[in-house]
């Protein structure tokens, strides 16, 4: 019987299932996430009236995940003028400790929501929102940097890449521990 032999074989085998294993405990499940964009405080002036500022920012939810995601809650320390698109049934909730809740019954996986706010000094952003949630959890809040996209093909070859890269280093690693038990 020749170990060797088995152990080539089996090992990118086992690997595989193993990843396909975990990608789905990963994501067959809701995966919220959450950005915030443009916030912007402008400066206008309406005839015959003193200059005036506007606040405003733009939330972009979105279901990064394989299965629907219900009960959206964002919270506010003040709910200001606010719009949602693409348009959705939501409702309004006082909360006992005089905030405010919309919430969203469902958005389904790869689907987005974007919120504008709109609101006057001395209110900020740091005083609209507060918290997104879901039955199924926290939405997670992303930074993002405005870049240029990477091509399709590109993405594609860097991916085989970098997974090629993985199963040589495991492969190696595995050669390293059958020689260090030869020796010993």
């Amino acid at each position: 019987m020749n170990l060797e032999l088995y152990l080539q074989i089996g090992i990118p085998i086992g690997t595989l299932i193993l990843g396909f294993i975990l990608n789905k405990l990963n994501e067959d499940r809701p995966k919220l996430i959450h950005y915030y964009v443009n916030p912007a405080a402008t400066n206008f002036s309406p005839p015959n009236e003193e200059q005036k500022f506007v606040n405003t920012h733009t939330l972009i939810i979105l279901n990064r995940g394989r299965k629907t995601a219900n009960n959206i809650k964002l919270g506010h320390h003040i709910l200001p003028s606010f719009s949602i698109y693409p348009s959705c049934d939501y409702k309004i909730i006082d909360l006992p400790d005089g905030k405010k809740e919309i919430i969203i019954p469902k958005i389904v996986k790869k689907e987005q929501y974007i919120i504008n706010y709109l609101y006057f000094p001395p209110i900020t952003i740091d005083d609209v929102n507060s918290y997104i949630k879901s039955d199924e959890g926290y939405s997670k809040v992303k930074t993002i940097q405005y870049t240029p996209m990477i091509s399709k093909p590109l993405q594609i070859i860097a991916t085989i890449m970098l997974l090629l890269g993985c199963v040589t280093t495991l492969y190696l690693l595995i050669k390293i521990i059958i020689n260090i038990v030869k020796i010993v």
